[in-house]
């Protein structure tokens, strides 16, 4: 004997596809909203800070020579670089970073442009911060330390982010 309609089986496989259904659709929504673009934007820009940082940290715990801080704190942090990498002669560039007018910048001491090194990044590395600051802690540890302003939040309201390094210098 055949049966017409559906069957308990056929209803239950039914409702499990309809809830999958809704719910794959509730969350593609919520992930295409407003809140979560703003969480990736947040997080973007605190990556990109956060990569930056490793370069700037990089570059000055392989330099040869520390011009400035050489003691206490200091809004700029000025070095030699080695010519080779592979050797520990001195460059004759005086290069670093200074925290001037609510940016990261990375300069010349003889004010010639800095074009070189930071692939991706470029002047200013870091817009909208404040009491930027090296600090030479020890005879090789320099402490980097930072608050940004990220203006793109959900709220509308900037948010205030601090970022701290502490640079260990390999060649003193």
């Amino acid at each position: 004997m055949r049966r017409s309609g559906l069957s308990v089986w056929e209803l239950v496989l039914f409702t499990v596809f309809l809830s999958i259904a809704a719910g794959a659709s509730l969350f593609f929504f919520f992930v295409n909203s407003s809140d979560v673009r703003k969480a990736q934007q947040k997080y973007q820009w605190v990556y990109d800070i956060n990569e930056m940082l490793d370069e700037v940290c990089s570059e000055i715990s392989n330099s040869i020579y520390i011009d400035s801080p050489f003691v206490g704190d200091s809004n700029e942090c000025f070095y030699y670089s080695p010519v080779d990498p592979t050797k520990l002669e001195v460059g004759k560039d005086l290069e670093g970073f200074i925290f001037n007018d609510g940016k990261l910048l990375y300069m010349m001491k003889d004010g010639r442009p800095a074009t070189k090194r930071f692939g991706r990044f470029s002047n200013p590395l870091v817009e909208a911060c404040k009491d930027g600051k090296f600090a030479r802690i020890s005879a090789s540890q320099i402490e980097l330390s930072f608050k940004a302003q990220n203006n793109n939040t959900a709220s509308g309201e900037p948010e205030i982010k601090e970022f701290k390094r502490i640079i260990h210098l390999r060649n003193q």
